[in-house]
């Protein structure tokens, strides 16, 4: 719509004097309403003066009636609206619209006309109030009033209230009568004086704003070449060159804006073809996260086309999903506008497009920022990976089953970059080091080791490159203060020709060599016995001979001392040999005799007070013993033996003094832990003895348990210690020894723990005395088979001398005769014999008579090579005549036939 400038001029002085005529009047009235209001509360506070003095004089007087009447010619008055004349508790008294007496004032005013009075106040200071009441231009008046006072005093003691509402009509009518004689001539003038003034600056502008108004309708139409041209000197003339030059300023933005917009044009269009050029992805938002770009590939990978997404929120186009648990993804373009920085995805990321289509994509974000660094909206940038995805999962899938197949090998892998940088170790490398896998391929052999160490290894992975097949060796590796031993093999690793590591694979083969060398030590051991045993068992035979024929010799020489005395001591030394013997033979035994359940700390107790009494002052013995320890089924003298002569040792260990201590456990060896020691899994009765003595060395401690070997010289036989582990072996236990020189040495036995309703227990009846034995006739028939013809003479000679009818011969094979044609009652042979041993024959013997009954003697056992179906009694060389005839009454006792 065009505005005509002469109306507008015409409108604006009009304005203005209706302005200037409102202000004029505005004045004028402000300037009567003071006089007013000043007149009118004046007026208001003199009529409330000459009531209160009428009202107290009529209240004094009692003249209720004249008071009624004075307050009706209040209301008749025309500035006076009502009136209330009130006692002290503003119940009404008299009013001029005659209220019924004793109404409650409250009644008749409002609630907001109660609070304008201030009763309490006025009551108070006895002071006249008056204030106009805006609302209705009123004036509201309170005096207090004396209802009556005391006889003969001047202070009231009753006072009441006069409440008047007062409408100054007169004063009001006068007031706006002056207010219009003196305000309009005023105004007229004014308005007279502008509208003069509008029309002599019309006539003087109206040209040249006609011209201004024709020029600026060209220039809005659009024509940029018109100008004003104007001369003048003045405030219009200097705003028309200040037109002018704008005019020209914005022909020449409007120019170099046509041209940026070509160019935009242009750059738009390169865009758009680079982008659809580009072999990934691309999507550009604002910074609220809405699409304001996509390229061709964005539309292929999502479904959208780009004017369906334009303005869409992303995560409405950009639908994805981690791959692995189906869980909606966070969207990268939060964190970007969150952080301001580029962010990517995570790994396993898939994009659902619009059709249901799923890709595998990698992407990353970055925010658009301006040239000041404020953000103005994100890029996204991904591509479809789902192939090399899949290639990756299963290159990863083949990865951890490789890396599973060698977390599980019980070999030690590893593999070393030439700088000694771990590229990859197992579970057992890992934790032969003590670190987690990880932790090892994040480190070097420098680190974990030392300089020293690492140019040990170094040198060896240089001689698996220098060599095509380095052959396996042995390293030795401590860990937890004991020596691991590893078998090593290592090979180079050759990618596109170079080489760029090292693998290693060592198996720890400390259990293997333990064992070998317990195999060693036993084999040492079970062909010492063989040795022993044999001589062991002709020299029985030879002792039994000289102390058989010393018993019978005995009574004989009863009436001659001297040759008494020299047969006394053939006997002491036979008894002696057969002592030596015996041990010579315990640690060649495969099974021990007289074992019985016993309790390990009662067999320990019993022998403390005699090694006390062993020991110095020096050697303090200390007893550990577990307060549940195990039963186990021992020999208690064999246990007893043991345990004197691994103290003794210790006694020796100690010469300046130190601390024995013998300690109980109750063990279970799980299967791992009885490999290493060389048996079975189970529960055991761990016996330490303990000292702090000198120590042994490595090579005594494999020699230590040789028979006949020994570190005291004279002083020592060299089969304490060959006892003891005979006597463990033959229980089906073990011994262990753990030695440190200057610091002690501890010996460990393991007894096979035994678990029994009821204990065996046997009790020895006490010996019978050879010259007490009775010598009546017996009717049994034994037959008496021995390798050794003085043994068995001796043997036939004794059997008689008590009744029993004897035969007697030195072959197997001549006993079977024998017994196919007579009647034999018992059976003694001798266990080894030449051609048929003695439980061969005795299985052959039982076979053609069950009821023989057979009684096994020898001097030595292999219970290895010498077997039988069937347990037979066994009696020991050499024995004496009274054990001898001890057991063949046993055995014929009628009870047992």
């Amino acid at each position: 719509m065009k505005i005509n400038v002469s109306a507008l001029i015409l409108l604006l002085i009009t304005v203005l004097m209706f302005i200037q005529s409102s202000g004029i009047y505005l004045y004028m009235k402000s300037h009567h309403e003071q006089t007013l209001l000043t007149q009118s509360q004046k007026e208001l506070n003199h009529e409330l003066t000459r009531l209160q003095g009428t009202l107290e004089y009529l209240f004094r007087a009692g003249d209720m009636a004249q008071l009624e009447e004075e307050i009706s010619i209040l209301g008749a008055g025309q500035n006076i609206v009502r009136a209330f004349v009130t006692d002290e508790n503003e119940k009404i008294i008299t009013s001029t619209k005659k209220i019924h007496n004793g109404t409650q004032l409250s009644d008749q005013l409002t609630d907001k006309q109660m609070k304008t009075f201030s009763f309490s106040q006025a009551k108070t200071i006895l002071n006249i109030q008056s204030w106009l009441n805006k609302t209705n231009n009123h004036f509201n008046g309170l005096a207090p009033i004396v209802l009556g006072a005391s006889a003969g005093s001047i202070k009231p003691d009753r006072i009441g209230f006069l409440i008047i509402e007062y409408y100054p009509a007169g004063i009001i009518s006068i007031t706006q009568q002056h207010l219009l004689e003196t305000a309009l001539p005023l105004i007229a003038l004014s308005a007279i004086l502008v509208f003069c003034l509008g029309i002599i600056l019309y006539f003087l502008l109206f040209r040249r704003i006609s011209n201004f108004k024709k020029i600026a309708c060209q220039v809005s139409d659009g024509n940029y070449d018109a100008r004003i041209n104007s001369s003048g000197l003045d405030d219009l003339g200097r705003l028309a060159k200040t037109f002018d030059q704008t005019v020209s300023n914005i022909q020449l933005k409007n120019k170099q804006l046509a041209e940026q917009y070509h160019e935009s044009l242009l750059r738009e269009e390169n865009l758009t073809i680079t982008l659809n050029s580009i072999g990934d992805a691309v999507i550009t938002t604002d910074t609220e996260g809405r699409v304001v770009r996509m390229n061709t590939i964005a539309e292929q990978l999502t479904g959208w086309k780009e004017t369906d997404a334009m303005h869409q929120a992303l995560e409405d186009v950009f639908n994805i999903i981690n791959s692995k648990t189906r869980k909606p993804a966070l969207n990268p373009v939060e964190k970007v506008i969150k952080f301001k920085k580029i962010v990517g995805l995570a790994n396993h990321t898939a994009l659902i497009s619009k059709d249901g289509c799923e890709y595998q994509i990698a992407d990353s974000a970055a925010p658009i920022v301006d040239t000041e660094g404020i953000l103005i909206g994100i890029i996204l940038v991904f591509h479809d990976v789902t192939l090399q995805y899949a290639l990756q999962e299963e290159i990863s899938k083949s990865q951890q089953f490789l890396q599973s197949i060698i977390d599980n090998s019980p070999s030690i892998i590893s593999v070393r970059d030439l700088d000694g940088n771990f590229l990859l170790s197992n579970k057992a490398h890992a934790d032969l080091l003590g670190i987690t896998a990880k932790e090892v391929t994040s480190t070097s052999i420098r680190k974990l080791f030392g300089q020293e160490v690492a140019d040990h290894y170094t040198n060896s992975d240089q001689a698996a490159i220098n060599q095509d097949n380095l052959p396996e060796y042995e390293e030795t590796f401590v860990k937890e203060g004991k020596t691991q031993t590893l078998l090593v093999s290592k090979f180079r690793l050759i990618r596109n020709g170079n080489i760029y590591g090292v693998g290693t694979i060592a198996t720890n083969i400390s259990i293997q060599k333990e064992q070998a060398e317990q195999l060693k030590r036993s084999q040492k051991m079970d062909a010492l016995g063989k040795l022993t045993g044999g001589i062991a068992h002709d020299y029985n035979n030879m002792i039994g001979i000289v102390l058989g024929y010393s018993e019978l010799l005995a009574p004989h020489l009863d009436n001659n001392p001297k040759l008494k005395s020299y047969l006394n001591n053939i006997t002491l030394a036979g008894k002696r040999g057969a002592e030596l013997t015996k041990q010579l033979l315990t640690f060649t035994k495969s099974k021990s005799a007289n074992l019985r359940s016993a309790q390990i700390n009662t067999l320990i107790l019993n022998s403390a007070d005699m090694l006390k009494k062993t020991f110095t002052h020096k050697i303090t013995l200390k007893l550990e013993l577990a307060p549940e320890a195990w039963d186990s089924f021992i020999n208690p003298g064999e246990f007893g033996d043991a345990l004197v002569n691994l103290s003794i040792n210790a006694l020796h260990a100690m010469p300046e003094g130190g601390i024995l201590t013998i300690q109980t456990t109750n063990q279970t060896l799980s299967v791992d832990e009885a490999e290493l020691l060389n048996m079975q899994a189970g529960d055991y009765i761990k016996v330490s003895v303990k000292d702090t003595g000198t120590g042994i060395d490595k090579e005594t401690q494999s020699k230590i348990f040789d028979p006949f070997f020994t570190t005291k010289g004279d002083l020592g036989s060299g089969l304490g210690l060959s006892q003891v582990y005979g006597f463990i072996k033959s229980i089906n236990g073990t011994i262990e020894l753990n030695s440190i020189l200057s610091e002690g040495s501890e010996f460990h036995l393991y007894f096979p723990r035994h678990i029994s309703q009821k204990e065996q227990i046997s009790n020895s009846e006490k010996k019978p005395n050879a010259h007490n034995i009775s010598r009546d006739d017996k009717s049994e028939t034994i037959l008496i088979v021995d390798d050794e013809p003085a043994l068995a003479s001796l043997a036939k000679e004794i059997m008689e001398s008590r009744g029993y009818r004897v035969y007697l011969t030195d072959s197997g094979k001549e006993a079977l005769s024998i017994v196919s044609d007579k009647e034999i009652d018992l059976l003694i042979t001798d266990v080894v014999m030449p051609e048929i041993n003695g439980y061969e024959l005795a299985d052959k013997i039982t076979k053609i008579k069950p009821k023989t009954k057979v009684l096994l003697v020898s001097g030595y056992t292999d219970n290895k090579t010498i077997k039988s179906s069937t347990n037979y009694p066994q009696l020991q060389k050499p024995y004496r005549s009274a054990a001898l005839l001890k057991a063949v009454e046993e055995l014929l006792k009628p009870t047992n036939l």
